[in-house]
């Protein structure tokens, strides 16, 4: 008699193999793609074609997750909608590769690529994946912003938790905006190289990269109640200048009234407009306690939460997640006060706890703990 680990290897050998579907669009049972382990992508923005190259390395594995006897086909990964040439590579080799349709208004679609041979148990493939991010104006479809002045886009990896990997490489006339202290930046000629290594979860991980040539001459200057304003525009956008210009005075009200305190800053605190894809939570907490970022959509809500953060900035808390949450929901409470329709948080939300607790304390005692950070 067979021990049982023994038992179970024979039994591996001879059950028959299970093939992955190859399209994900009419999968055979059981029809999942193969996991992938590593993604290490560079996105490469190249001025002169309005673009970003995107070189995405990735490691995938078959280890047994569907069970020994499945065979894979394929895997599946993340991509803008609106990329273009989609190519895929095993070595020398080129792979076949299908993009999935995202839903009508989605940002983010599916390309499946399918393996030359069927990945059995035990095996790993190397493959090499590339395709283009185009630009185009602000508030247009386009999945990234690219002019001599101002580059903006989300990037992302792939792979289990601490498994990826996301180098950005741009001009170094560019500077970025906001990236949190776990990049490293290094200068390579005559581009700068932005690295986060490793990726925590690549699976929920985005970064919206924003990075321009900008000086105080390029800023438009505000004023509102003596407080001093410069707007940062994606060059040429008067139309966002209008806009926040517009909206200053009565946010600036609103916040201070549902924080509790006055506006925190005596110097000039600087706006810049980003780009921020409808339903994709991308937006980067401000690393600089003297400006922030408000969405390039002329929305009634975007310079709220832009301004908010001058309350709970990330050299006061500790904890971002709470100074986010913080931020989010007083901006709402504000735009509610203006008579602004805004979705209630998710009951089991940090938003709603934050909420919850700031409306059980009061605006009073909120204004008192923020007088002590």
């Amino acid at each position: 008699m067979l021990a049982p680990i023994a038992a179970a290897i024979v039994l591996a050998a001879v059950a028959p193999t299970t093939h992955v579907a190859a399209s994900p669009l009419t999968p055979r049972v059981p029809g999942e793609p193969v996991p992938v382990r590593n993604g290490d992508y560079t996105y490469t923005v190249d001025i002169a074609s309005g673009a970003v190259h995107v070189d995405a390395h990735i490691r995938v594995a078959n280890e047994g997750s569907v069970g020994v006897g499945t065979c894979f086909t394929h895997f599946v990964l993340p991509v803008p909608s609106g990329s273009v040439d989609h190519r895929a590579f095993d070595r020398s080799l080129e792979l076949g590769v299908e993009m999935v349709a995202a839903a009508g208004g989605a940002t983010v679609a599916t390309l499946a690529v399918r393996l030359d041979d069927c990945l059995s148990y035990g095996r790993q493939s190397a493959i090499r994946v590339t395709y283009d991010i185009p630009a185009g104006a602000p508030r247009s479809a386009a999945a990234a912003r690219i002019t001599a002045d101002y580059v903006a886009f989300v990037a992302w990896s792939a792979g289990r938790p601490g498994g990826g990997s996301i180098e950005i490489v741009v001009p170094t006339t560019l500077t970025a905006d906001s990236l949190s202290s776990d990049w490293t930046v290094a200068t390579q000629g005559t581009y700068t190289v932005y690295t986060k290594n490793p990726v925590r979860d690549p699976s929920t991980y985005r970064v919206l990269f924003g990075a321009r040539r900008a000086s105080a001459a390029d800023a438009v200057p505000v004023s509102v109640d003596d407080h001093r304003f410069q707007l940062l525009d994606a060059p040429g956008d008067d139309e966002w200048v209008t806009h926040v210009r517009g909206r200053l005075t009565d946010d600036l009200a609103a916040l201070e009234q549902v924080i509790g305190r006055p506006w925190p800053y005596t110097g000039t605190y600087t706006i810049r407009e980003a780009y921020a894809p409808v339903g994709l939570a991308a937006a980067n907490w401000p690393t600089d306690p003297d400006a922030t970022d408000v969405g390039e959509r002329l929305d009634e809500q975007g310079v709220l939460y832009g301004l908010a953060g001058a309350w709970f900035g990330s050299d006061l808390f500790v904890d971002q997640w709470l100074a986010q949450a913080l931020a989010r929901t007083r901006a709402a409470a504000a735009a509610e006060g203006q008579g602004i329709a805004v979705d209630p948080p998710a009951p089991d939300s940090v938003d709603a706890a934050v909420a919850a607790i700031v409306d059980e304390i009061g605006v009073e005692a909120l204004a008192e703990v923020l007088g002590y950070v």
